[in-house]
């Protein structure tokens, strides 16, 4: 046999090899061969070419990482919609991962947040732990939809007292007045269907209907807000004694009393009760009674 060959018998492995290693010379002089293990030589992810299959990211163990390692720099995820290159979805690493997601987001189960906001950040609503939802700002009913109640349903006031002069808390319409109409003025409807101040000395000045939460001095009709059924607070102009029933002035035109009219040819309606000297529950009776 020549030198550069060796059989079987003759050929020298120091150790037990498994699976995964390589045979290797061994250095130095004791010759023969060793079983070793490949060097670990990670492939950077800028070098790894575009496929043209289907691809499978996956371990049988452990997490998988995504980690843009870059200072504020964003993962995203890019696709293909109808021939068009899309971002799909965008992490935002100066935002704290924030996800922009180019699309509708569609929840199997539960989405769980604290806070909805609008895109400029704006708040809109914070549910708290419980379910409970509180609104930001204002909210709006598309036309021809309704606020269902279930079993034992309730519409509730948080303060039962406006904070501020001239509030109300309670129920709202926005509706025509005629000119002339000041914060506070008690209302009634014209005959044309125009609001105008009420006065219990007339019978086309009644009955109150509401009270005007904005004034109209434009000079022409304009639409104002007006409060129906609840709380109004007026510490410049309402001086009343707590408990007592509230009636629409036969004196100045769009105000209050709490002295009943009792001259021949006015009115008596009751519109609400006193709930402190400067606010009162506005329900006003639809019942007018004429002294004659």
């Amino acid at each position: 046999m020549s030198s550069e060959s060796v059989d079987e018998d003759n050929l020298h492995i120091s150790n037990s090899g498994s699976n995964g290693q390589f045979l290797s010379k061994q250095s130095g002089n004791s010759g023969g061969l060793t079983w070793a293990t490949p060097s670990a030589t990670a492939t950077a992810l800028d070098d790894v070419a575009t496929g043209d299959a289907a691809s499978t990211l996956a371990t049988s163990a452990g997490n998988i990482t995504i980690d843009a390692q870059g200072n504020d720099t964003d993962i995203i995820f890019k696709g293909t919609d109808n021939t068009s290159d899309i971002t799909m979805l965008t992490l935002d690493g100066s935002e704290a991962g924030k996800a922009l997601f180019n699309g509708d987001v569609s929840v199997g189960t539960s989405l769980l947040t604290a806070t909805i906001d609008y895109t400029d950040g704006d708040l809109a609503m914070t549910i708290a732990d419980g379910g409970g939802v509180t609104f930001a700002q204002d909210v709006t009913m598309a036309a021809l939809k309704t606020i269902t109640l279930g079993d034992e349903g309730q519409v509730r006031f948080s303060d039962d007292l406006p904070a501020a002069d001239d509030s109300a808390t309670g129920i709202v319409y926005t509706m025509t007045a005629l000119t002339g109409i000041a914060i506070g003025d008690l209302v009634h409807m014209d005959a044309n269907g125009k609001l105008d101040e009420a006065h219990a000395d007339a019978t086309a000045d009644m009955p109150a209907i509401g009270i005007a939460l904005t004034a109209n001095a434009s000079g022409s009709d304009a639409e104002i807000d007006v409060l129906l059924h609840g709380i109004y607070k007026d510490t410049g102009a309402f001086d009343f004694t707590p408990g007592l029933a509230v009636y629409v002035s036969d004196g100045t035109e769009g105000l209050f009393t709490q002295t009943a009219p009792t001259s021949t040819g006015d009115f008596v309606q009751r519109v609400g009760v006193a709930l402190t000297a400067d606010t009162i529950l506005f329900n006003p009776s639809v019942d007018v009674i004429e002294h004659a």
